[in-house]
């Protein structure tokens, strides 16, 4: 019997790819071979890593959504017994040159791995997340508007940054108002949007003709 009797995906010149275990025992045995090789992966712990809802995007942080995440965790956790069992299995030989490999792999994960979860969320909410994406859009725009208003008088009342004629100035003020822990950016306003304001402000009241 000869390989091309064997349903096979040949891959290059020097490597077949076996679809049936059924039709890798018949080349062993056509072909006489006496050593096979074998490459096994095991399921471990990191195969069956629990979604934390603290740790998933914000645009998944919806009610619907939170429940479907406490189903794939659940689903994780009914797989658990496959821990220390073969995840994936690839059998080859070698025979005059050419390299014969089967593959066999578990795909008790395969719908459930995370890639393939948000996916589908994105598929299935995309209306609920686009709506809480604009909300939490909303929120951050409301949240550094209001940091803008409060950190600008603040400056504004501070008698020292009228000294702080040029950029380096500005910036070495800016880097102290980062020192203060009343004045932090909140979440979601980086700390470089603070020289941004402490320049604002000082054109603010440069045009406001405070400072000549």
């Amino acid at each position: 019997m000869g390989a091309s009797t064997i349903n096979g995906t040949t891959v290059g010149n020097s490597k077949i790819e076996i679809e049936k275990f059924s039709d890798f025992l018949k080349l062993l045995e056509a072909y006489s071979v006496k050593f096979v090789f074998a490459s096994v992966y095991f399921f471990d712990e990191l195969n069956f890593n629990l979604l934390d809802l603290d740790d998933i995007e914000e645009k998944y942080k919806i009610r619907e959504i939170e429940s479907k995440i406490k189903e794939h965790n659940n689903k994780l956790l009914s797989l658990r017994y496959l821990i220390g069992k073969e995840e994936s299995v690839d059998l080859f030989f070698n025979c005059q040159g050419v390299i014969y490999i089967y593959s066999w792999s578990n795909d008790a994960l395969d719908e459930i791995n995370d890639d393939c979860f948000f996916e589908n969320l994105d598929i299935l909410f995309a209306d609920e997340i686009e709506e809480n994406e604009e909300k939490q859009r909303n929120e951050l725009i409301k949240r550094r508007d209001n940091y803008s208003s409060t950190l600008k008088e603040y400056i504004k009342n501070d008698e020292s940054f009228l000294i702080c004629t040029n950029q380096e100035m500005r910036r070495s003020y800016a880097q102290r108002l980062l020192e203060k822990d009343e004045l932090q950016p909140p979440d979601g306003v980086a700390n470089y949007s603070v020289f941004n304001i402490v320049n604002e402000t000082w054109s603010e009241i440069r045009n406001s003709k405070k400072l000549r």
